[in-house]
């Protein structure tokens, strides 16, 4: 391998040092913007046309069948998990929520 394409590889290579800080970023930021999203402020936010759009256009979208397994990834304060809920009107599904910051969720539920 010629020393031009070792460099190459190497301009190429992931440096971990710089990932974890990357993904520490990410979890604070989305700490932070849980932790805003409960506040009186956030839940204006999410009133907000624009928001309100995005959850029409998202529930135009589910179609829920008996038996189903249903997956919000990035759940947050648990908006669309409950929005599944609701289109399932007696339906046995299974609806599994997962996110880097649950503390959303959890307040959500108390």
């Amino acid at each position: 391998m010629s020393t031009e394409n070792q460099q190459k590889d190497n301009k190429d290579d992931i440096d971990l040092n710089e990932l974890d800080k990357i993904k520490e970023d990410e979890r604070r930021f989305w700490k932070e913007y849980g932790d805003f999203i409960m506040t009186d402020d956030g839940k204006r936010l999410l009133r907000i046309p624009y928001y309100q759009r995005e959850l029409k256009m998202i529930k135009e979208l589910i179609n829920i069948k008996n038996g189903e397994r249903w997956l919000d990834l990035g759940c947050g304060a648990l908006p669309i998990s409950e929005m599944i809920l609701d289109l399932s009107k007696g339906k046995k599904i299974e609806l599994y929520a997962a996110d880097i910051n649950l503390e959303p969720a959890k307040k959500r539920l108390q």
